[in-house]
């Protein structure tokens, strides 16, 4: 993962808000923050789009609506859907499952990649 696609994503320390969420998932798994709020359904922007649902409802901080509102306007029920389908993905596929630990990590340290 290189360090410079994450540097516009803020500052160590700052608050996990859905924006921040959203831009380390678009970095880690390389798609444009703009896919994952648009409409797009191709699988590598729904996984990534997906992942981000997942994080942001493991936060327990944000509504379900809340959640498809960031991403585009999705309803409670896609979100939900989403957060199910990465929560049985994870169990099975080692790449996924890593991904989502490197973006939970980046979001704990915040960008101090030396923690």
């Amino acid at each position: 993962m290189n360090i410079e696609a994450l540097s516009d994503i803020g500052e160590r320390n700052q608050p996990v808000t859905m924006g921040l969420i959203i831009g380390t998932v678009a970095a880690v798994f390389v798609v444009d923050t703009s896919a994952l709020i648009g409409r797009g359904r191709t699988a590598e922007v729904a996984q990534a789009r997906q992942a981000a649902m997942y994080v942001m409802s493991m936060t327990d901080k944000y509504t379900l609506a809340a959640i498809g509102g960031s991403l585009g306007g999705r309803s409670p029920a896609t979100v939900s859907h989403g957060f199910q389908v990465i929560a049985k993905s994870i169990k099975r596929q080692i790449t996924l499952r890593n991904k989502i630990k490197e973006v939970q990590g980046i979001l704990s340290r915040g960008l101090d990649r030396t923690a």
